[in-house]
């Protein structure tokens, strides 16, 4: 046991410093933010959902580094028959998961102007976001839902026969309905608009019970709606509303909340050894804490992260891909941003290493790597981004409107269009 005086030593050894890059644009802040979210959810996809690092070791070796294809042999190992079933239906290297074609519906929603004929134009248009969400549901979702399956994620550990399995609901709830999704909050509002008959678009109305589970696919679609917004004010509510339209648990949408207003002060330039104040001023001048956001200590997550990486002497991390053991490797949000941070902060000139890491460290690795590419794309902007990364993007041709003929390409273009309404105010 060490000495008062040799904790104090040991405390006070100097920090390392932290800061990212200065000379990177507003316009490739917002698309290295929007590209690197929606690259770690693809480099994720294919290795996603391994809790037990040998197994993720033996099956796709000690060091992902590009997109991969899911493993089409199911040898026993946990959630290996999520991987094979995904493989099964198509699911290949560079594509996204639900969570990234979800985000692009709302790029694809914020990336143009409304119509003169629907009056005053707004930056995110709630109604015709609805439209394009149904439409999805209807015409991707449910002709692929599986209403019997014996894919049962619960029955991918050992010994363990649950009598309910994964069902959402009722009978009729819907287990399995895409290889690649893994959210909750999706599957939950889809069985709302299915079973509830909420089909004309109330299935995200308060009155239909949206999901109070804790995943963190409203943070990284929330990138989409930090690049589209210059005034933080004005992104704060719009923000908040839309994390409701998935979610109602106010502490989980908090703490969402505060990623994306993380990401909007990066897009910003806002130094990171200011941020707490910045943000801290932003919420007084704002009136929301005990309100929309429920304690000043959502705003601290960040820098209690900033802390750990600036001390690392005091708890080292022998490997950074071991990170999760230590925040949590589940799919909890609670769990995923603050190891984003964690990554982000340790990698903030790196955006391969910090987001490889990220893929590689087990568990909910995909939202892991997208909340991760978010926030280091918006600190080394696009042109940090391995051209790999975006010429391996990859989507089934249905997804790609006509005159584009990669993922990339038009997801880049889509982000392009983002920060353009960023500019023009």
């Amino acid at each position: 046991m060490k000495t008062q005086e040799e904790l104090q030593t040991l405390f006070s050894m100097k920090n390392t410093p932290l800061h990212y890059p200065e000379n990177v644009s507003t316009e490739e802040r917002i698309k290295g933010a929007i590209m690197g979210a929606l690259i770690g959810d693809a480099l994720g996809l294919g290795c996603h959902w391994i809790y037990d690092y040998e197994e993720l070791w033996r099956d796709y070796g000690s060091w992902v580094s590009d997109y991969t294809d899911p493993k089409k042999e199911n040898e026993g190992g946990s959630f290996e028959m999520i991987s094979k079933y995904r493989y099964d239906v198509g699911v290949r290297a560079g594509m996204s998961s639900q969570s990234g074609q979800l985000m692009q519906i709302l790029l694809e929603t914020v990336a143009v102007k409304d119509s003169p004929e629907s009056g005053p134009s707004k930056r995110f248009d709630a109604d015709q976001y609805i439209h394009r969400v149904n439409d999805f549901f209807e015409k991707d979702l449910l002709p692929s839902a599986a209403f019997e399956t014996d894919i049962d994620v619960y029955n991918a550990h050992k010994g363990v026969e649950l009598e309910h399995g994964t069902f959402i609901g009722s009978k009729s709830g819907i287990k399995c309905f895409s290889g690649r999704y893994t959210n909750e909050e999706v599957r939950h509002n889809f069985d709302v608009w299915f079973n509830g008959g909420k089909k004309n678009g109330r299935w995200w109305h308060r009155d239909s019970g949206v999901t109070r589970t804790s995943t963190s696919e409203g943070a990284q679609w929330g990138i989409a709606l930090a690049a589209l917004y210059p005034d933080p004010e004005e992104l704060f509510y719009q923000a908040y509303d839309f994390l409701n339209m998935w979610y109602c648990d106010r502490a989980f949408v908090a703490m969402q909340l505060m990623y994306i207003m993380m990401v909007h002060a990066l897009i910003r330039g806002i130094p990171l050894e200011e941020y707490e104040n910045y943000n801290i001023a932003l919420m007084d001048r704002m009136g929301v804490i005990g309100k929309q956001v429920n304690s000043f200590d959502d705003i601290q997550v960040f820098k209690n992260i900033m802390f750990l990486v600036k001390k690392g002497h005091l708890m080292e991390i022998v490997d950074d891909r071991f990170a999760p053991i230590f925040f949590g490797q589940n799919c909890h949000v609670s769990s995923l941003i603050p190891c984003a941070y964690y990554y982000a902060l340790r990698y903030s000139h790196d955006f391969e290493r910090g987001v490889l890491m990220a893929v590689n460290s087990s568990g909910n690795n995909m939202a892991r790597a997208a909340l991760t590419g978010g926030l280091i794309g918006a600190m080394v902007g696009l042109q940090g981004i391995p051209d790999r990364f975006i010429t391996g993007l990859k989507n089934e041709a249905k997804y790609l409107p006509s005159g584009f003929d990669t993922q990339g390409g038009y997801l880049l273009h889509l982000s392009g269009k983002v920060a353009e309404r960023y500019q023009a105010g």
